[in-house]
């Protein structure tokens, strides 16, 4: 499974490749980062029980397969997490890193952006003999019709009813500071519960 994985993802660099979407693929050496790509029937996340409540505190990522067993890796999870469908384990330096994406939105925020005025023309000025001064208009033009080109309205409403369909919460917050807020915001599912590792 690990040399048809492998295969996969030497297949997919030279798609990319030329498809003039990136670099010719190259053979990695001894030194650097090394790293796998597990599909799921190669790995196991076995969730950790608290006796006092019953509630799982966290999980512990089972290598191998009952036949070809590895072992198991300690790792940290930064946030909560679904079971994914494949990981990819690297090491470099004698530190190994495990690393996946999975589905897992309760809580979508966008920043409440003024598209109107941020698309304004720049005001002409002159200076105190009549003289026009530059504006920097044509660079704002460019930077107008690329805002524009990005149709942001236009995903913050397809994102609402697509949310509302799928029972998720679409929330507006004000540009000003909005990293920090989001923060703030993250909630804590009970069926999904924070991973400590």
């Amino acid at each position: 499974q690990v040399l048809r994985n492998g295969a996969v993802l030497w297949r997919q660099a030279y798609s990319r490749f030329f498809k003039g979407l990136g670099g010719r693929p190259k053979f990695k050496t001894g030194a650097g980062r090394r790293f796998l790509w597990l599909t799921n029937e190669l790995f196991d996340f076995i969730p950790k029980i608290d006796p006092k409540t019953g509630e799982i505190t966290g999980y512990r990522l089972v290598v191998g397969t009952p036949k070809f067993p590895v072992g198991e890796l300690v790792y940290e999870a930064h946030r909560m997490h679904q079971i994914p469908v494949s990981i990819h384990v690297s090491v470099e330096g004698g530190q190994w890193f495990v690393s996946f994406a999975t589905e897992n939105v309760n809580l979508i925020v966008f920043e409440d952006l003024k598209v109107k005025n941020m698309t304004r023309r720049p005001r002409a000025e002159q200076d105190e003999n009549g003289k026009w001064l530059k504006n920097g208009a044509r660079r704002k033009a460019g930077l107008n019709r690329s805002i524009l080109a990005s149709a942001w309205g236009r995903v913050v409403a397809f994102t609402r009813y697509k949310a509302l369909r799928v029972g998720k919460l679409v929330v507006m917050v004000p540009p000003a500071y909005s990293s920090h807020r989001v923060c703030r915001l993250r909630a804590h599912s009970p069926r999904q519960p924070a991973v400590t590792g």
